[in-house]
């Protein structure tokens, strides 16, 4: 997640990024915020390429616990 974030920290759109830890659990949640839908599409294959060789097909094995939020 770290790796993730410093592909495009200070890249204009992204407003902020983080690496939370679960104080209950040994969940990690990674929190982008995007200025529009836009930048998110234009910023996220960016830093997913910085990930790119990381194991996801065994960290997914089980279904992700993902949220997609907007603003309410």
């Amino acid at each position: 997640m770290h790796r993730y974030g410093a592909a495009i920290r200070g890249r204009a759109g992204l407003i902020s990024i983080h690496t939370l830890a679960d104080e209950d659990s040994d969940r990690l949640v990674g929190l982008a915020i995007f200025a529009t839908r836009e930048d998110f599409e234009r910023l996220a294959p960016v830093a997913r390429e910085a990930v790119s060789d990381d194991p996801f097909e065994r960290w997914e094995a089980a279904p992700v616990d993902g949220l997609r939020l907007t603003e309410a």
